[in-house]
């Protein structure tokens, strides 16, 4: 199909999936934005003790940097 979107990932096989997260990290290693990288450990952070909150996820640096000024008062 011509403009085709990608496939949703619950209709990828194992492989695909693999290959996508493949994809991902490399870009991330390619051009590497720390506070991002630390965003996404804190939210995969395996003990949910230490696992970023939602709160906590809105006010990470990195979601804050994105965010137009005055958007949050």
């Amino acid at each position: 199909k011509e403009n085709a979107s990608p496939a949703p990932v619950d209709v990828l096989t194992p492989q695909q999936k693999e290959e996508r997260l493949k994809y991902i990290m490399v870009k991330l290693r390619d051009t590497p934005d720390d506070s991002f990288v630390n965003f996404i450990a804190c939210c995969l952070e395996w003990d949910p003790t230490k696992r970023l909150t939602p709160e906590q996820g809105l006010r990470h640096e990195w979601i804050l940097k994105g965010l137009p000024q005055n958007v949050l008062i």
